[in-house]
């Protein structure tokens, strides 16, 4: 890649960027929030090249656009380049990483090395650097604009990778949940203590006639089944909804709440696709925490029935009990329960869970976490780190489950 061909590109960007810049009368704010962006993108783009996997670093989402690593790669070419010339120096990368870089190892090296050498430019960065100009073949151009052209093309490019990871089912860096701080010292020697409420949980499952009939009566039962769902909402019983997504038996959640289990068998009754035996529904009760799931966005629903819904990917977890395990004794047993429960405190309180808790009458399930990850790989982490799963005393069994964030107390 040439200056030249670079230049063109991002002609707009960059006049218009330096014009900003030599038009403040604070030059000095602007070289902190050219360098806090600097540090922004260079935090996220990292962590996303670790986050990907190897075997994933050469996917495309469009056969004509670059690969995950080519794009780690074009971002360091861009670096070596622009941070050459704030330094004037000439571009210490001989060959294109994008062009010679093979497997993810070889990206984040020449990735974690381009940084490096920006990191010294950044660091340098002053009010007279920033009015001082390079050369480009026969032409003075003036620093600010390879300043403005790097912090604006890591953005740019970090914005392609957030799309890669998520259509891999990754969270981007920048969309985690941010760091808690350590909490005070408890005395787990002791139950946690969780603010609980009884909901009626209801599993959608293939029924008998599942997948039967014509297309005709497939749609004209499936908007008989939405609109039921609607109905139950809007008489303020049904609290949160949502379709599984992969393609298992297990359909669908329903989370009914200020009503008893009967209640909820003979609201869900009247849903057609029930009534056809495409679709069967178990109930339990389900005590979780927190307390208030969809209250708030009952209130708003009541309010106004368009409320806008973000349905969002999480993952919902049923914990089965191992008829397989072999149980320790009593004390051994407290003990393992014990961790258990902190398990799932420290899970809620880091935002990790959005709902947990047990069930009952439900034969083998123990109970139910909701994570608020798009990640498979991150739920089943989460999910056999628990002390109890990690002991083989439960199994966990994983779905990814599309519902709408706003149902989940903040």
């Amino acid at each position: 890649m040439t200056w030249k061909k670079l230049s063109l590109s991002i002609c707009p960007i960059v006049i218009s960027a330096i014009a900003a810049v030599t038009a403040s009368a604070q030059l000095s704010d602007t070289i902190g929030t050219l360098k806090f962006f600097y540090d922004y993108n260079k935090r996220n783009i990292l962590a996303s090249a670790e986050k990907m996997t190897e075997a994933n670093y050469g996917f495309k989402p469009s056969p004509d656009i670059r690969s995950f690593g080519e794009v780690l790669g074009h971002i360091a070419d861009v670096n070596f380049m622009t941070c050459s010339a704030m330094k004037n120096e000439a571009i210490p990368n001989k060959e294109s990483v994008e062009k010679t870089a093979k497997t993810k190892d070889d990206f984040l090296k020449a990735l974690k090395a381009s940084y490096d050498y920006c990191d010294g430019a950044f660091a340098n960065l002053t009010e007279a650097t920033m009015k001082e100009t390079y050369k480009v073949r026969d032409r003075e151009r003036p620093k600010a604009g390879v300043v403005i052209m790097n912090t604006q093309h890591g953005m740019e490019h970090y914005g392609n990778l957030v799309i890669y990871l998520r259509m891999k089912g990754i969270v981007p860096p920048s969309s985690e949940a941010a760091p808690q701080p350590p909490a005070p010292k408890t005395d787990q020697s002791k139950p946690p203590q969780f603010e609980l409420e009884t909901y009626q949980l209801g599993f959608l499952r293939k029924g008998p006639n599942h997948g039967s009939g014509t297309k005709e009566e497939a749609e004209k039962i499936q908007a008989g089944h939405m609109a039921n769902i609607n109905k139950m909402a809007a008489d303020g019983k049904l609290f949160a909804a949502g379709p599984m997504g992969d393609n298992g038996d297990l359909r669908g959640i329903f989370i009914f709440r200020g009503i008893s289990l009967e209640e909820a068998k003979m609201l869900a009754a009247e849903d057609p696709a029930i009534k056809a035996n495409r679709l069967k529904l178990d109930l339990v009760p389900w005590m979780a925490a927190p307390k208030g799931i969809g209250v708030k966005l009952m209130d708003e629903y009541k309010k106004n029935p368009k409320v806008p819904m973000t349905m969002a990917k999480h993952h919902f977890v049923l914990l089965q009990r191992n008829p397989k395990a072999t149980a320790g004794s009593s004390a051994e047993m407290q003990k393992l329960q014990l961790a258990h429960l902190w398990n799932v405190r420290q899970l809620l309180d880091e935002g990790k869970a959005v709902a947990a808790g047990p069930v009952g009458n439900a034969g083998n399930l123990a109970g139910i976490f909701v994570f608020a990850t798009e990640s498979m790989e991150e739920a089943k982490a989460w999910a056999e780190n628990d002390p109890m799963v990690k002991a083989g005393h439960l199994v966990a069994e994983i779905h990814p489950w599309y519902v709408a964030r706003e149902v989940w107390p903040r």
